[in-house]
């Protein structure tokens, strides 16, 4: 999953900035509904906020309602889809493996201070 900031315009035509979800391969999943506040811990972390928000205006204006039609169709798309568990991997094995994962590129100052 990966997101970005995108200008939205709502039905009465006011702009906005939300913060927008994908997919990996780029379908969108959802979206923040509530507008992005210009809110930071400091200085420069305010102005990189300012810099990616202003770099929102660099893609087309998303329609708030087409949006919204859009993660609804995808949300009743992924709710009827029957998922294929034939791949599915226990947590203990999963555990295992990161286990043996570690073991095998540990030197040996890392395997005293792995716990």
């Amino acid at each position: 999953m990966w997101w970005t900031y995108r200008v939205l315009c709502d039905s009465i035509g006011r702009h906005s900035i939300h913060e927008v979800f994908y997919e990996r391969d780029g379908r969108l999943i959802s979206y923040d509904r509530q507008p992005v506040q210009v809110l930071s811990g400091s200085g420069k972390e305010l102005k990189q906020l300012l810099q990616w928000l202003e770099a929102a205006w660099e893609l087309p204006v998303l329609q708030m309602e087409e949006l919204e039609a859009t993660v609804i169709a995808q949300n009743s798309q992924e709710s009827n889809r029957s998922y294929d568990r034939s791949q599915t991997v226990s947590l203990e094995q999963v555990i295992a493996d990161l286990q043996l994962e570690i073991a095998e590129t540990s030197t040996p100052l890392q395997d005293k201070t792995i716990v």
